[in-house]
């Protein structure tokens, strides 16, 4: 493919990505439009630079902006280590200005295979600076599957992705029991959310992958530690402590790998 359709294909896929945060939608439901640029450093090392944007497709807002680095390194035959950070901005509401955090990540992703499927497992771990009411510190583990047959010269390939988030390190909650006696005082440490994507991978050609998936985000109380729940009631009973934050949406991500040709090269690396 040559460079102009290249730049071609990137301005429908944000061509696609506005059309889409421009609909009229039910409420919660959002879009996750993402461009990353990755550039391989070596044959064990990657640095990839990204952006993603999130929209609310019943108003039309994007209220979510991220800027991030991430560098990979081949550790093995079948394992990465990652670290990144990034640079968000985010707007509790439309009438509010956005805030700004910074999130330091590392994971291992480890990857197998059986028969046509291909499998990541990866673990991970964040920080955030400053934190959230729910959570400073979250674990992260996802499982990737994607079926290995490519259909079309695009190699499309089907994929499924479960996300599972652990928090910690959130605002203390004042837990009381139903005669509004206090029980304890606590961060809500725990399994508390949920997130699985749908959709289809495809490479147009050596440079370009594409990502397009239905998700859905669901928060709840795994109630796996004692005294951990969100989303629970105020000693009146008059309102909810940090309400859970559940959500659909549609997921496109443009994926491009940067060369450069370097002197004396007859050809770029694959």
């Amino acid at each position: 493919m040559s460079k102009k359709m290249q730049l071609t294909v990137i301005f429908i896929t944000l061509l696609t990505c506005t059309f889409v945060s421009a609909q009229d939608l039910t409420d919660d439901v959002k879009s996750f439009s993402s461009i990353i640029v990755n550039h391989k450093l070596n044959t064990k090392s990657r640095l990839s630079l990204g952006y993603t944007g999130i929209t609310d497709l019943n108003t039309g807002n994007t209220n979510y902006h991220q800027v991030g680095l991430t560098y990979r390194y081949k550790a093995s035959k079948v394992g990465y280590i990652s670290a990144n950070v990034d640079l968000i901005s985010i707007q509790q509401r439309a009438t509010s200005s956005f805030k700004k955090y910074s999130r330091f990540g590392a994971g291992y992703t480890h990857n197998s295979s059986i028969g046509r499927f291909l499998i990541d497992n990866d673990f991970g771990g964040e920080v955030f600076f400053p934190k959230f009411s729910k959570y400073q510190y979250r674990w992260i583990y996802a499982l990737d599957v994607t079926y290995r047959l490519n259909f079309t010269k695009w190699k499309i390939r089907p994929y499924s992705n479960l996300k599972v988030y652990y928090y910690s390190g959130g605002d203390i909650i004042n837990y009381y029991d139903d005669e509004g006696d206090l029980l304890a005082l606590k961060s809500p440490n725990d399994i508390h959310r949920w997130r699985w994507y749908l959709g289809v991978k495809m490479r147009p050609n050596k440079d370009i992958n594409l990502i397009l998936s239905y998700f859905h985000n669901e928060e709840f109380n795994a109630g796996i530690n004692r005294f951990s729940d969100i989303n629970i009631y105020n000693r009146k009973k008059t309102g909810i402590k940090l309400p859970f934050n559940s959500y659909d949406g549609i997921n496109i991500a443009l994926v491009y790998n940067l060369k450069f040709k370097r002197k004396g090269d007859d050809h770029n690396d694959d």
